[in-house]
């Protein structure tokens, strides 16, 4: 046969590929992510259990092509969280861990805008999993220090900033406000 027309078919058949559905798909399927966390997590307990399914979820966000699964990310983390034990203020810490993994993956290969939707379901997906004795002044002025501190980093104001965690953590939960400083 004629090297060219192999040579042509060969392109086209990439080409093919390339365009198709299957190329588009996510690298990691939420059920995929399950096994990962599940295997993650491990025999793991309290805070190490948790920072290793925050880290999980930071590094599968990365990708792009993950991005759309991050509330469903998002909630089979606070899945796992939930089944090691965490006392009060362990809670907070694994929550807000979770958080700051969750802004630096999501964030990684997007332009940042606080109010990306996505993001926004995941966000509120990981703070729902924060149980109801935990939700305190302290924890919520934790939370809102890591949302700050990485939007001035990339050029939010601080007006900004209070303005959308008022929206979407305030309203939206039974978090309380932080302390006045």
């Amino acid at each position: 046969m004629n090297s060219n027309f192999l040579k042509a078919f060969a392109a086209l058949a990439i080409l093919a590929i390339a365009s198709s559905p299957v190329a588009f798909a996510a690298k990691v399927t939420p059920s995929e992510f399950d096994a990962q966390m599940k295997e993650k997590v491990g025999n793991k307990k309290g805070l190490a259990a948790a920072n290793a399914a925050a880290g999980l979820l930071g590094k599968t966000l990365k990708d792009k092509l993950n991005k759309k699964y991050a509330e469903k990310y998002s909630k089979s983390l606070v899945k796992a969280i939930k089944k090691v034990s965490l006392k009060d203020a362990g809670a907070g810490k694994s929550i807000n861990a979770a958080l700051k993994q969750l802004l630096t993956g999501y964030f990684k290969s997007l332009k940042f805008n606080l109010n990306d939707k996505t993001y926004v379901k995941a966000q509120a997906a990981i703070l729902k999993g924060l149980p109801p004795s935990a939700r305190t002044a302290l924890n919520s002025q934790t939370f809102y220090n890591s949302i700050k501190t990485f939007a001035l980093k990339k050029g939010n104001t601080q007006d900004q900033v209070y303005a959308f965690y008022t929206a979407t953590v305030l309203d939206k939960t039974n978090i309380p406000p932080p302390p006045v400083s």
